[in-house]
């Protein structure tokens, strides 16, 4: 810069200064515990950065979170739905409710700009399951039409713990009324009430038997049914006895591919 004048060298150098060391900062790794909340009301939403960085890459997301690059007033980025950002990074802003065990992990590049993808993505199952040996726990006497709010819960086996979306593959069901009556067994996304709002309810019901349950008979149903949970863990199961079954001892499991 020899040539230059002694105010174009000052202007070059604080431009220089500027610019983070890409030495230092050619990638970084953040790893986040979604399990405490993030918010600008709360004020503890920035993600603090050592310097610039070009490129951002989620790797690891069990929980739900939205991103803003670089200043608040920016709109939120669904990070359920994003693999990956190209674009100047200083600052980042993450919202999220406090999820207990759920964790965030992104990549973030300068000189390193990288995309990364699992080498085997490989199956994530799901196992929700429930199960009274002797009938003591009374969680399948109870009889409930289809249009009323289902009160029972998937809250035994319940694996991932952080399930939102599925894909439902096989039910096995063993129900032994100690009457012999025959019942009908129904999967619902979210409790919700069918007298005041049957429509809503009907988008909610994930499975029903089209067939009826006999008296101590174990029934493996191979299907393949996608599914949206309203809270995430929370799979309710409701059913429909042709008359009082006394003491009955069962069992109800779910098991399919977790897609988040």
């Amino acid at each position: 810069m020899s040539h230059l004048g002694p105010e174009t060298k000052a202007i070059i150098e604080a431009i220089n200064a500027l610019k983070p060391d890409k030495e230092k900062l050619n990638y970084q790794i953040l790893t986040i515990d979604l399990g405490i909340a993030r918010s600008a009301a709360l004020d503890n939403d920035e993600i603090a950065l050592p310097g610039w960085f070009d490129t951002l890459t989620v790797g690891v997301l069990t929980g739900a979170a939205t991103l803003r690059i670089n200043e608040r007033t920016k709109d939120a980025i669904d990070l359920a739905w994003t693999k990956s950002i190209t674009s100047p990074i200083k600052r980042l802003f993450l919202t999220n409710v406090a999820q207990p065990g759920a964790t965030l992990i992104m990549a973030l590049g300068g000189d390193a700009s990288f995309s990364a993808d699992p080498v085997r993505l490989g199956r994530k199952l799901f196992t929700y399951s429930v199960l009274d040996e002797d009938g003591a726990l009374n969680i399948f006497e109870t009889s409930q039409i289809k249009t009323v709010l289902p009160t029972f819960m998937f809250n035994q086996v319940v694996d991932p713990a952080d399930l939102k979306e599925g894909i439902l593959t096989k039910i096995k069901v063993r129900l032994n009324p100690t009457n012999a009556v025959t019942y009908t067994l129904r999967l619902w996304s979210a409790a919700i009430n069918g007298a005041v709002t049957p429509y809503l309810q009907e988008l909610a019901c994930i499975y029903e038997m089209d067939f009826v349950g006999a008296d101590d008979i174990a029934y493996t149903i191979v299907l393949n049914r996608p599914f949206s949970l309203l809270v995430p863990a929370q799979i309710w199961y409701s059913i429909e006895w042709s008359a009082a079954p006394g003491n009955t001892p069962g069992t109800i499991s779910l098991q399919g591919d977790a897609v988040r």
